[in-house]
C-alpha cells in the first residue's frame, strides 16, 4: 500500500499547483473594449500596434483560462516580441511574468525559475515609480506562486511579502488583498491552518463593507475550505454559502460551480464526521455544479467540469449504486481525451485512477463485479498514462504517486 504520510504531502503538493493562478492572469488588465476604441483613430499606428498586443494578450489570456497552456503561450511569445522590439520594459516584464507561470505549468521548471528572477531584476533595476512598483509586485506574487509549487517555502512566503510591500507603494488595495488571498492559500497548503485562517480573516475585514465582487467570491470559497480543513466545519458551511450567494447574485456561472464543489467537499466533511444524511445534500451540490458547467460555453471542456464529476464519483464510493457509478465514469472518460497536457490534467488523471482502483476492490469485496466494471488493465493502462504524461512535464512527484498506484494495483 502507499505511504500515507507520502499521500499526505503528494496530496499538499497537489494542491500548490492549483493555488491562485487564476489571479495572476487577471492583472494583465485587458479588455476588447479598448481595441474597439482604438479603431476610431485610422491612422494611429501606435494605436494600431496597441490593437494588435491587446488582441493577443487577451487571446493568451483565453487560451489559460481554458488551460491551453501552448496556445496561451504561443500568443504571448508573439506579444513579447513586439514589446521587446518597441522596448517598453513595463510590458514586457507583465507578459514575462505569465509566461513563467505557462513554462512550470509545461514542465519547465528551471526556465520558469530562471524567467521569473530575471524579470524581478529587470524591474528592480528601473527607477522606482508607482507603475514599475505594481508590475514589480504582479512578478513577486507569481514567483510566490512558482516558488512554492517547487517546494521553496520561504522564498515563496518572502515574495509574497515584498509583493505586499510593492503594492503598498503603489495605493494598489486589491493588489494586497489578492496577494494576501495567494499568500493565505501558500500557508494553508504547507499545513500551517491556523497562519491561513488569521490571513483569510483579515482580508476577510478588508472586504466586509466593500460592495459584492468576484474577488469576494473567491476569498470567501478560500477561507470557507480552510476552516474545513481546520475541522470548523459549520462556519465553513455559513461562509461558502455566502460565497456562493454572491456568484449568484452577481450570474458569474464559473464562480458558482467553483463554489458549489467547495461546498459539496465541506459538506461530506460534515457527512464523515457527523451525520451521513449530508452525503445527499453535497451530492445534490455537486450535481448542480455538473449542469450549470453543462450549462456554459466551454466549461465542459475545462479541469473544472472534471474535478466536480470526481468529487461526485468519490462521494458516490461512499453512497449509491454501481449503475450510478458506472455512467459517472464514463462521463469522465469523455471528457479527458480532449482536454491539453498539463500537471493539472496529469492530477485529476491520477485521481480518477485512484477511484477507479477503490471501485474495483470495493466491488470485489461485495462480490459484484459486473462486465460494464472498469478492468485492472484498463486501470493499468490510464496509470501508465499518467506515469509517461509525468515524464514529458518533468513531474517526479506526480510520477512517483502514479508507480505507487501501480503497485496497489499489481498486489
Amino acid at each position: 500500500m502507499v505511504n500515507f504520510k507520502f499521500f499526505k504531502k503528494t496530496i499538499c503538493f497537489f494542491l500548490c499547483i492549483l493555488l491562485g493562478i487564476s489571479l495572476s492572469i487577471l492583472e494583465v488588465n485587458l479588455t476588447l473594449n479598448r481595441a474597439v476604441a482604438s479603431n476610431l483613430i485610422k491612422h494611429d499606428f501606435a494605436g494600431d500596434r496597441d490593437l494588435e498586443t491587446n488582441a493577443l494578450e487577451a487571446q493568451g489570456k483565453q487560451a489559460y483560462q481554458l488551460a491551453d497552456y501552448e496556445k496561451a503561450r504561443h500568443f504571448w511569445q508573439q506579444a513579447l516580441s513586439i514589446y521587446q522590439h518597441r522596448q517598453d520594459i513595463l510590458a514586457q516584464a507583465r507578459v514575462r511574468s505569465n509566461l513563467a507561470l505557462i513554462n512550470y505549468k509545461l514542465g519547465y521548471r528551471e526556465v520558469a525559475q530562471t524567467e521569473i528572477k530575471q524579470t524581478r531584476e529587470l524591474l528592480e533595476s528601473q527607477s522606482q515609480n508607482l507603475d514599475i512598483d505594481r508590475t514589480l509586485a504582479q512578478v513577486l506574487n507569481n514567483q510566490g506562486i512558482i516558488e512554492l509549487a517547487l517546494g521553496n517555502s520561504e522564498i515563496a512566503i518572502a515574495s509574497w511579502d515584498l509583493a505586499i510591500s510593492a503594492y503598498q507603494r503603489a495605493g494598489d488595495d486589491w493588489g494586497v488583498i489578492r496577494t494576501q488571498l495567494n499568500q493565505a492559500r501558500g500557508l494553508k497548503t504547507l499545513g500551517l491552518y491556523q497562519r491561513a485562517i488569521n490571513t483569510f480573516a483579515e482580508v476577510s475585514e478588508a472586504l466586509e463593507n466593500q460592495p459584492d465582487s468576484p474577488l469576494k467570491i473567491v476569498e470567501l470559497r478560500g477561507y470557507g475550505d480552510i476552516l474545513r480543513l481546520r475541522g470548523d466545519l459549520e462556519k465553513s458551511r455559513s461562509v461558502l454559502e455566502a460565497s456562493l450567494a454572491i456568484a449568484s447574485k452577481l450570474s458569474l456561472g464559473r464562480e458558482e460551480v467553483k463554489t458549489l464543489l467547495a461546498l459539496g467537499n465541506s459538506l461530506v466533511a460534515y457527512g464523515d464526521n457527523e451525520d451521513e444524511s449530508y452525503y445527499k445534500i453535497a451530492s445534490e451540490h455537486y450535481q448542480r455544479g455538473i449542469e450549470l458547467c453543462e450549462s456554459i460555453v466551454d466549461c465542459s471542456d475545462t479541469d473544472l467540469f472534471l474535478q466536480t464529476n470526481l468529487a461526485q464519483l468519490n462521494l458516490l464510493l461512499k453512497t449509491q449504486s454501481t449503475i450510478h457509478r458506472i455512467n459517472l465514469i464514463n462521463t469522465i472518460k469523455q471528457h479527458f481525451p480532449p482536454l491539453a497536457l498539463s500537471r493539472d490534467r496529469v492530477d485529476l488523471k491520477i485521481g480518477f485512477a485512484d477511484n477507479l482502483l477503490k471501485l474495483r476492490q470495493q466491488a470485489a469485496q461485495q462480490g459484484n463485479l459486473s462486465p460494464n466494471m472498469p478492468s485492472w488493465s484498463e486501470i493499468t493502462a490510464l496509470t501508465e498514462n499518467a506515469i509517461a504524461d509525468a515524464r514529458r512535464l518533468n513531474y517526479p512527484e506526480a510520477e512517483s504517486y502514479s508507480w505507487g498506484l501501480q503497485g496497489q494495483i499489481y498486489e
